[in-house]
């Protein structure tokens, strides 16, 4: 069972209200604040839901974030992952892959988010062993997804077989994880995506 699980709710009566949209109108909060800067009453304000009831649904502040980063994990499976499943040369695979992580760090509009991850994660871990495991859980998961794309190609003879794909993969992820900062400290999407076509073409080189 993974380590962000959380109580399970007690039986009783309905909830009175939609968990998938409360959970989404949370994330949306630590994503913009992170889990220090958002309350429980921020919540509650922003969801309509009441502290008692948040509580007795989800747990503490600190399960209510491991669940939210659970949720957004599961979004990066569909959007990224989603760009290493096919079968396109390798650096186009590579390129639409930051392409999906520039898109998706942009959200915010005029104050780009970047990822939840990334950009609240290492902070809210100092002191949470459960959350700093859900991170060092998500950064893996990124690595691979990463490499096994690389494996792939080079089975498929795309690669030279003495190419260090693993260090390729570690370097891509670094690549998406500094794109998640930047974006986060206002660079343009135009920048980002010049600076992300032009990493991955070096790391293959």
């Amino acid at each position: 069972m993974n380590k962000a699980a959380t109580q399970p709710r007690s039986r009783g009566r309905p909830l009175g209200f939609d968990p998938d949209a409360v959970l989404d109108g949370t994330l949306a909060l630590f994503w913009r604040h992170g889990l220090s800067g958002v309350s429980l009453d921020m919540i509650s304000e922003a969801t309509g839901v009441a502290r008692p009831s948040l509580a007795r649904a989800f747990g503490d502040k600190q399960a209510l974030y491991l669940k939210c980063m659970e949720r957004y994990r599961a979004s990066l499976r569909r959007t990224l992952g989603s760009t290493l499943r096919g079968e396109e040369p390798i650096e186009e695979a590579l390129i639409a892959f930051c392409m999906a992580a520039i898109k998706l760090y942009m959200t915010g509009g005029a104050n780009p988010l970047g990822c939840l991850i990334i950009n609240t994660g290492p902070s809210a871990a100092v002191d949470a062993p459960n959350i700093q495991d859900v991170v060092s859980e998500a950064l893996a998961e990124l690595d691979g997804a990463v490499l096994g794309r690389l494996r792939a190609s080079m089975k498929r003879g795309e690669l030279d077989p003495e190419v260090d794909i693993a260090s390729i993969a570690y370097l891509t992820a670094s690549l998406v994880h500094s794109l998640a900062v930047r974006a986060r400290a206002g660079e343009p999407v135009r920048s980002l995506r010049k600076k992300a076509r032009a990493a991955v073409r070096q790391l293959l080189r």
